[in-house]
């Protein structure tokens, strides 16, 4: 006797659903996220949904990465689970990079420069930045540049990472 199949239809993460077909990749967040199977009950026998125990692994994640969901049946024997396996991801949250507003000044002698932050981290994680040429002493015009980011969770965007700013000559009066 062959046994009936529970059909795998749709997963969700308890905001969204996701067809069995379609690519889930969410946003990192830091809590983790837990994708629940949702199985078509069409071709359970009335009187067996008390003998039919699923069981889910691989459904939760909180890290960047790339998951696999199983579905599965806890010992029957007649009924199995299909299209019970879905691969699945966490990507990267894009951050905002915000340059300081002021970006011409007048030649001092003194180091000057600006600053850059960026906007969309989690509270609670780091995010440590590199960048060039945010400051100088000499009169120019510079272009300062946000580099990298040292934490994997969090990713810069394609635009707005680089600033040009200026430091003026000053007229020698006499």
């Amino acid at each position: 006797i062959a046994k009936r199949g529970i059909t795998i239809v749709g997963w969700s993460d308890g905001t969204n659903s996701y067809s069995v077909s379609g690519t889930i990749a969410l946003t990192y967040a830091k809590d983790s996220y837990t994708l629940t199977p949702v199985a078509d009950d069409g071709n359970i026998i009335p009187g067996d949904e008390a003998n039919i125990n699923m069981v889910v692994s691989g459904n939760v994640g909180a890290n960047v990465g790339t998951y696999t969901a199983t579905a599965s049946l806890e010992d029957n024997d007649n009924y199995e689970m299909l299209n019970a396996t879905k691969d699945w991801s966490i990507i990267a949250k894009e951050l905002i990079v915000v340059w300081s507003k002021q970006g011409t000044f007048d030649y001092n002698g003194k180091e000057q420069g600006i600053s850059v932050s960026l906007s969309g981290i989690i509270d609670g994680d780091i995010v440590n930045v590199t960048t060039t040429n945010l400051t100088a002493t000499d009169a120019g015009s510079y272009t300062a540049k946000v580099v990298s980011i040292d934490n994997t969770s969090y990713t810069l965007p394609d635009y707005g990472l680089s600033y040009t700013w200026t430091i003026n000559k000053v007229a020698i009066k006499g």
